[in-house]
């Protein structure tokens, strides 16, 4: 037992100090992502592999075994170095038939305030915000931000020495740039974007970036090309832009596209959202067809039902009456968002909001207005509801985002009720901004330059990933086993476990019960791992695991 002892001690002294060496990923709210499970050949175990957006201070692997949780220790490696981490899941015993499905619990601390995180990137003028979060897509996590102009500059991250400019940049959950093709920031989908319309205003391409439930992601344009919105493949970054929601530029107008008849099919895009999925899929464009023009007329607001369509040449589907023609004085700083009652939000930034040039107003789903504010001065108009739509952020004042609650009094009016309130620290301009799984807030403005990431407070510190439906587990039915193929160079010698892998790489060692037993990086040379109990281990070195057996 003291020998025992000694040895966990010493190599819990050189984990932490290891796990010290490294670059802590930014603190803020925690969850796992990249979830993904694979069972040994006779469906003894199941190896699960995650990673983690920020460090976590405990990390448990939930299997639901037909309807009966059982909780598992996981690692929490969440450095820049490594991010990787994993779990074993004993599946002895288990009857033909049986179903097990995983998820990842992670818990980091609740916030009480909100806190600007440290990583945060320059862009010119940031117009989109977007994450990811759905858990059955491949890439759950990610946020996709548009750049509208060039940046003049190295001092963004969108300068002209590491990046394309005018483009869409896309970030890992851990808020770390992807890079192209051509090893540099931004994605363009081939196409050439211009910063002025042929009639010398300001030309926002692209626009917005949102995503649907079933993970197609749209990027909306400004453009005198008849094209208001591109769908972007995530699966590869650097294919073209597919047009979605497009017509013939009008000779007498080229800011709006018509069909064949000369009906009105789109025009340049100032705000859209999407609802829905699969042939449910619904998108909700407010559009200009006279930039520059400060006159009502020239905006509209529309719904097109696009499904499962990867084409759209038609006319609306549904024109929004009470958002046409009124209300939008200038296209550079309104949002529309849909609720979950059917209905739409549409905010404007004014100064001194009146009737004619409202703050905030809400129409139900019967297309009718129900909600009219005129005390708010909504700074750029940025607003997004979060997952279960329990609350509601936008730009409050200058500098500054509150969180609300929305009720109904015995009227059945709204009634926004403030929880809390922060500085944003990236200007007084407040363009876009999104809610990811764990509460995080992603902003984006134009004032000072900046896309930051905000930790909100929550109730709980614990989030849970499920895994996507592909990795459930029927025993009984082949699964794969490619993460249970021999990882490294693994041997046993004189009952001493012997892994010969590149130095710093992840390894651990657990027993059939999914006990995590060892954990530490690779050594140069040989890395002998004595002391672990007779049977079968399982090694796990990086991404793969081995079954061994200790005499």
């Amino acid at each position: 037992m003291k020998k025992k002892s000694f040895l966990m001690a010493a190599l819990a002294m050189f984990v932490g100090a290891n796990v010290m060496a490294q670059t802590a990923l930014d603190a803020k709210n925690a969850y796992a992502y990249d979830v993904t499970v694979s069972t040994d050949e006779d469906q003894q175990m199941a190896m699960v592999s995650y990673r983690l957006n920020a460090p976590a201070t405990e990390v448990k692997v939930l299997a639901d075994i037909d309807g009966t949780i059982k909780e598992y220790n996981g690692t929490n490696n969440a450095t820049k170095e490594n991010n990787l981490n994993s779990a074993i899941v004993p599946l002895v015993g288990l009857a033909k038939g049986t179903v097990v499905k995983i998820s990842v619990k992670v818990t980091s601390p609740a916030l009480e305030t909100a806190t600007v995180c440290a990583t945060g990137y320059q862009f010119y003028h940031p117009q989109g915000v977007a994450t990811d979060n759905d858990p059955e897509s491949p890439y759950f996590g990610r946020i996709y931000a548009t750049e509208c102009m060039d940046a003049p500059n190295d001092t963004y991250l969108s300068g002209p020495t590491n990046s394309i400019g005018q483009a869409l940049y896309v970030f890992d959950p851990t808020f770390a740039p992807l890079k192209n093709k051509d090893d540099k920031y931004g994605f363009n989908g081939g196409l050439t974007f211009n910063d002025k319309f042929t009639n010398g205003q300001t030309d926002y391409d692209p626009r917005k970036v949102r995503i649907s439930k079933d993970g197609r992601v749209f990027v909306s344009a400004q453009n005198e090309k008849g094209v208001a919105l591109y769908e972007i493949n995530p699966e590869d970054l650097n294919a073209e832009w597919t047009p979605v929601i497009y017509g013939t530029p009008d000779a007498a107008n080229p800011y709006q596209a018509l069909d064949a008849e000369g009906n009105f099919i789109c025009a340049t895009n100032i705000s859209f959202d999407v609802k829905g999925e699969g042939e449910d899929l619904q998108v909700l464009m407010l559009s200009d067809n006279a930039p520059g023009a400060f006159a009502y007329a020239n905006r509209r607001v529309d719904e097109y039902n696009l499904g499962t369509n990867v084409a759209w040449n038609k006319v609306p589907s549904k024109n929004i009456a009470a958002l046409s023609g009124v209300y939008t004085i200038t296209s550079s700083s309104v949002n529309i968002v849909y609720d979950n009652e059917g209905g739409i939000w549409y905010f404007q930034y004014r100064g001194t909001p009146t009737d004619a040039e409202p703050a905030i107003v809400h129409v139900n789903a019967a297309g009718e207005e129900d909600f009219k504010d005129l005390t708010g001065n909504l700074r750029a108009g940025g607003v997004c509801f979060n997952a279960d739509f329990s609350l509601i952020a936008f730009a409050c004042a200058s500098k500054q985002i509150g969180v609300y609650t929305i009720t109904k009094d015995e009227a059945g009016k709204f009634v926004l009720t403030q929880k809390y309130k922060f500085d944003t620290t990236i200007g007084g301009n407040t363009n876009d901004l999104c809610w990811d799984y764990a509460n995080n807030l992603y902003i984006v403005g134009n004032s000072g330059e900046w896309i930051k990431c905000v930790a909100l407070p929550r109730e709980s510190g614990d989030v849970v990933t499920p895994a996507a439906a592909q990795y459930a587990i029927t025993i009984g039915v082949t699964t794969s086993v490619d993460n249970f193929e021999t990882p490294a160079n693994v041997t046993v010698r004189h009952n001493t476990i012997c892994v010969e892998a590149i130095a710093g790489t992840p390894v651990q060692v657990y027993n059939v019960a999914g006990q995590l037993l060892y954990n530490a990086p690779a050594v140069n040379g040989t890395t002998q791992i004595s002391g672990m109990p007779a049977g079968i281990n399982i090694v796990r070195v990086a991404d793969k695991a081995v079954k061994v057996f200790v005499k």
